[in-house]
Formats: structure tokens, sequence, C-alpha cells
């Protein structure tokens, strides 16, 4: 057994066995440990990322059924896609490093903080901590302003989904009795940074650049804790 303790973290640990493995000069043997922070806004801020118009395309819903989860595990898979479509159109090497790189940092990254913060948050509130947690929508300016605040919104309820479905309902009894409190702030493309195409018919930078790719998040900005 390997134990790994932090001041400030969760301790982990991990068992194994090296009876039966065939002796081999050099043999590593590697398992991943991972210590998560006891205090919520260590992890803050929360990124993830979503595919174009998703969840739900072409609607001005601004909630979806879908969780987080689903739209994640149908983007990531896309990574080789967007490279293929990003380069087709002139990109060079560092072009597809970059996407890379995006997908495997940012957007696998975001989903594994997600589950991370999740479960820290059932954590705390086990403890009886009451906390507020504010999730911020945003969308690339490739629609309408009005179209566009309608993704964030769906993007913010499936980040909400993913709390609400959390261990088959955990999380639910401390929303009813208000200990968590979920705030949203919808921002749609409002506070996209300029230069960052919105014309339709330029898929490859207005769907497939990291720059669009970017702003079609939905970040969990604020963590605030109370007795």
């Amino acid at each position: 057994r390997v134990v790994i303790t932090r001041e400030g973290y969760y301790p982990d640990s991990v068992d194994f066995k090296t009876r039966g493995l065939r002796s081999i000069d050099f043999q590593t043997i590697t398992k991943d440990l991972y210590l998560r922070p006891l205090k919520l806004v260590s992890f803050l801020p929360v990124k993830l990322y979503f595919d174009n118009d998703e969840p739900d395309r072409r609607t001005l819903r601004t909630t979806t059924a879908r969780t987080y989860g689903d739209s994640y595990f149908d983007y990531y898979p896309l990574k080789s896609m967007f490279i293929n479509q990003y380069i087709a159109g002139g990109g060079a090497a560092a072009d597809e490093a970059q996407l890379d790189k995006f997908f495997e940092i940012e957007v696998k990254g975001g989903w594994n903080k997600l589950l991370l913060f999740t479960q820290t948050l059932h954590d705390r509130l086990k403890t009886g901590e009451k906390i507020t947690v504010t999730i911020t929508g945003f969308a690339s300016p490739r629609a309408k302003s009005n179209y566009n605040r309608a993704i964030a919104g769906r993007r913010i309820s499936s980040v909400k989904n993913h709390f609400f479905e959390y261990e088959n309902g955990a999380l639910n009894k401390y929303i009813q009795n208000g200990q968590l409190t979920i705030r949203e702030e919808p921002n749609g493309e409002e506070k996209a940074p300029a230069g960052i195409s919105d014309q339709i018919p330029d898929r490859r930078n207005s769907v497939f650049s990291v720059a669009a790719s970017r702003e079609r998040r939905v970040e969990i900005t604020e963590a605030i804790t109370s007795e």
C-alpha cells in the first residue's frame, strides 16, 4: 500500500501486489494517486467545454435534460475531426499541436476537475457547510445574441443536471434544504474577446479554431462557503 498525504488535501492510497509478476530487470510499476484540495476555492475556475451549438442543437430553449457528462463524452472523441477540419484549411503542425493540447489539457482536464470538485463539494456539505456555487455560461459569437444566450443557458443547465444526478442524487437533499445554492449567469457572447470569427461560412475559424472553441464553455466561478 502506498499512501500519499499533504497538508490542505484529502489523502489518497493505492494497494497493489507483486506476487506472481515475472521478474524483469529495471521493471517499473506505475500507480496514479490524486490529492483533492480540502477547499473548493482551490479548484476554481472549473472550465467546461462544449461542441458547437451543444447541448441540443437549433433551439431557443434555455434548459436541457442532458448532463455535462453526456456532452463531454460526445465532444472529446471529436478531437481528430476538429484537427483535420482546421488543418485542411491551411493549418500547420503547430496548429495541430495546439488543438491536441486544448482537447487533452483543457477539455479532458476540465471534466476531471469537475469530478474532483463535485466529490469535494459533497464532502463539505456532509460536514454541515452552506455553499453557494456560481455557474457562468459563455458562447462563441457565431450566432445571434439571443440564440447565444439560450445556448449559454442550456450549458449551465447541463452542469446543474450533473450536480442533480451525482451519485444517484446525493446532492439533491442539500439543494432542497437550502444548504446548496446554485446561481446562474448566462452571458452568451457578451464577454467573448474581439477578433473571434462570427462568420457562418468560415467554419474553420468560427467552429474548429481553438479561439472559438474556448468560448463554448461554462465556468464554475465561485464557491462561497458559510457555516
